[in-house]
């Protein structure tokens, strides 16, 4: 807490795709913060056992790594149920920081100032009442199904009214202020649908769905700044009906069409060129925007990865002689396998999530059928 501590193993050796345990139990009792340096990238996360006797039940914890951050940092809180936790907050800082604490109590914001010493760490206890997050009301209306993007430090949140209003909305939230507005709002006239919300490098798309006579006729990506000016539409029929005949399962143009009424569940444009869409039926696309192709056109087996980082394409099933999972990644304007070794014997990918930093987080199961034996976690750093 007061400076640096070096551990009796300061220095380890991991060999490439392994993991290797550090003890650091010799620590002096305190909060600790654990800096780690390597000479190629890794990704680390903490261990914590107690026990009342050494062969009695344990309480275990995993902690994962974080990288450093100078910008608005959330953490969540315990319950405090009946029977209040002591909570308390600790950061750490290498070369000393003046840090802004921001709890909700009752609805009332606390703010206090914290100093942080250079290669030190400060805690400060946390009311029991204390919430993890305050609650902003969206709507009182909206269905079951909507989609979000970050844009310039703002969330946009796309909603379906479906009581007294019924339209489609395009809020916008400010987590500086926590201002909601209305950026643009759709009645429902029967002639269209919004399908998702992306980010863009200088404003946001969104995705339209066509209806003629009640039934999808065509799918259109629209272009906007970040004001909610429109700047352009383009129609996705001529690159997603061809692409969509291709998948198992569609045929003809009418099976493409109903796909495009089905409710996304994926979407994404990526430098203002690769468009990913999933919906909730059977088709998973990759439209090249540019050169006006389809890169890949694969059905419900398959998902797209969720987080920062550019999507991954895999597969959620495997074939009893493949060795473990596949994981597709765009690479120079095609798709190339990224290698991913089974660990232990888990071998189906269940979840994937891409970081824009490189990092990924694996949900692997040891069995092919959905709810059926057991799951781990593991985490991985591209090179």
């Amino acid at each position: 807490p007061d400076g640096p501590v070096r551990i009796s193993n300061a220095v380890t050796t991991v060999q490439a795709g392994a993991v290797a345990d550090v003890d650091v139990s010799d620590l002096p009792p305190g909060t600790h913060a654990i800096e780690i340096g390597a000479d190629t990238p890794v990704v680390a996360s903490a261990h914590v056992e107690r026990r009342a006797t050494l062969d009695g039940v344990s309480d275990l914890a995993w902690v994962p790594a974080g990288p450093l951050t100078s910008a608005l940092v959330g953490a969540p809180l315990a319950h405090a149920g009946t029977d209040p936790l002591e909570r308390e907050l600790s950061i750490a800082s290498a070369e000393g920081a003046q840090v802004q604490i921001l709890t909700v109590v009752g609805g009332t914001t606390d703010v206090r100032r914290l100093d942080v010493p250079a290669a030190g760490s400060a805690t400060v206890s946390l009311d029991p009442a204390a919430e993890t997050m305050t609650q902003y009301k969206v709507s009182e209306d909206g269905f079951p199904y909507a989609s979000m993007a970050a844009v310039g430090g703002k969330l946009l949140i796309l909603n379906h009214e479906t009581l007294t209003d019924r339209c489609d909305r395009v809020l916008e939230f400010d987590p500086a202020s926590g201002a909601l507005r209305e950026l643009l709002s759709f009645p429902d006239d029967g002639l269209s649908s919004l399908r998702g919300v992306c980010a863009a490098e200088d404003g946001f798309y969104l995705l339209r769905l066509r209806l003629e006579g009640g039934r999808p006729a065509e799918l259109l990506l629209d272009r906007y700044d970040a004001a909610g000016a429109k700047r352009s539409e383009r129609s996705l029929n001529d690159l997603l009906i061809p692409a969509a005949r291709s998948v198992p399962g569609l045929s003809g143009e009418a099976d493409a069409l109903n796909e495009f009424g089905m409710m996304v569940s994926g979407f994404s444009v990526q430098a203002d060129r690769y468009l990913y869409y999933e919906n909730f039926g059977l088709l998973r696309v990759v439209l090249d925007l540019e050169d006006g192709a389809a890169l890949l056109s694969k059905d419900d087996l398959w998902s797209v990865s969720r987080g920062s980082g550019s999507p991954a394409v895999y597969r959620l099933d495997f074939d009893a002689e493949e060795e473990g999972p596949k994981v597709l990644v765009l690479q120079d304007g095609g798709f190339a396998d990224f290698p991913i070794e089974p660990r232990d014997g888990y071998r189906l990918l269940r979840a994937l999530s891409r970081a824009s930093g490189g990092t990924w987080l694996l949900q692997l199961s040891d069995s092919d059928k959905a709810y059926a034996g057991s799951e781990i976690l593991c985490w991985l750093q591209e090179p």
